[in-house]
């Protein structure tokens, strides 16, 4: 189970609440009841940040958009702490040797995507999806705690990507360069604005998620990700972080690319 580190103060924080949905308008949103809803939340198959002031939870609207998306849930099922998944359940969707996802996101983005967008726009999509597989299966060699590789799904049809992985996650990584760190909200914000890698300071694979912010910023439309009980979106055309500290921890690295 990751190290979870939580200030009820920060959880008090909403980045941007035009961000974020009540439970009620959420479920309506979804077309279920709140119970249901609570109940899923309390799965962590979606996430919520608590005012805990006034002991309320509230939706992410990208979350309840998502939420549809049947290879999502099965993304948050694979990132749940102390949960073993059934391999033969994700057979479509794991991957445990990197350069057979890399071939697979390389090759079925552009077939996929071909004809629908610009060759220039597949390619920077291509680039972002990359810098994430290689971010789960880099800074986890030989520290998987249980399965290791990667989940991974495309949806033409809502254009979004998953990857997600069981690993450490960003803040015992980064730990390991970065002794100050104290949260995953701060090794959060670390890992999408500073040149920085567990194997050390500067080269390509410190840059990744930092240039994956790039791609989205410049020229996708959004990206989620998430690690231990942070959560992080990132918008087109928009250079702010929004964090946020989340209600259900996770167990290594979850991310949405939007394009």
């Amino acid at each position: 189970m990751p190290l979870v580190v939580v200030d009820l103060k920060e959880m008090a924080k909403i980045a941007d609440k035009n961000l974020v949905l009540p439970i009620g308008k959420a479920a309506k949103l979804l077309g279920i009841s709140i119970s249901t809803l609570r109940r899923m939340d309390d799965r962590g198959i979606i996430d919520t940040v608590r005012d805990v002031e006034r002991g309320k939870r509230y939706f992410f609207k990208a979350d309840l958009l998502n939420i549809k998306f049947n290879e999502y849930k099965l993304a948050r099922e694979w990132v749940q702490p102390n949960n073993h998944p059934d391999l033969k359940k994700y057979k479509n969707f794991y991957y445990p040797i990197e350069a057979t996802l890399t071939g697979k996101v390389t090759i079925e983005a552009r077939q996929m995507l071909q004809g629908l967008v610009s060759d220039d726009y597949i390619s920077v999509v291509i680039s972002a999806a990359m810098e994430l597989v290689g971010n789960a299966f880099y800074h986890n060699q030989g520290q998987w705690p249980d399965i290791e590789g990667a989940f991974y799904a495309i949806d033409i049809t809502g254009r979004r990507i998953i990857i997600a992985d069981r690993g450490v996650g960003l803040l015992k990584n980064l730990k390991l360069v970065r002794k100050s760190l104290n949260s995953h909200i701060d090794a959060l914000k670390v890992a999408f604005t500073e040149q920085i890698s567990s194997r050390g300071v500067g080269g390509h694979r410190g840059y990744g998620l930092k240039h994956a912010r790039m791609c989205v910023v410049r020229e996708l439309k959004k990206l989620i990700y998430q690690t231990g009980n942070a959560r992080l979106e990132i918008r087109a055309k928009d250079n702010n972080l929004y964090t946020d500290v989340v209600s259900n921890p996770i167990q290594g690295c979850f991310a949405v690319i939007e394009f």
